[in-house]
């Protein structure tokens, strides 16, 4: 499972990189945070570009990635996706 755990809503002047870094946790099905996964960044609408494809869980399961806005105005999305995650259940 990712989910966001910051970086969502923010805004600044087109061209410029956001103020803080865009957060997706990597967990396992209880919850907790799963280390060394490798995310997936990617732009779903907009003009901007992520700073780098890819990024690693810490130790807590928690990736980031800066991401710097497009040259117009709007809304931007970007999705967290990782490939091969497998869990045992006990």
């Amino acid at each position: 499972l990712v989910s966001p755990v910051s970086g969502n809503g923010q805004s600044d002047t087109v061209g410029h990189a956001l103020a803080n870094p865009l957060i997706a946790k990597v967990a396992d099905p209880f919850g907790n945070g799963v280390p060394g996964v490798t995310v997936n960044w990617s732009r779903t609408s907009g003009s901007g570009r992520v700073t780098v494809p890819s990024s690693t869980t810490d130790a807590d399961g928690r990736a980031q990635v800066g991401y710097v806005l497009g040259t117009t105005g709007g809304v931007e999305t970007i999705s967290a996706s990782v490939v091969g995650v497998n869990c045992c259940l006990p």
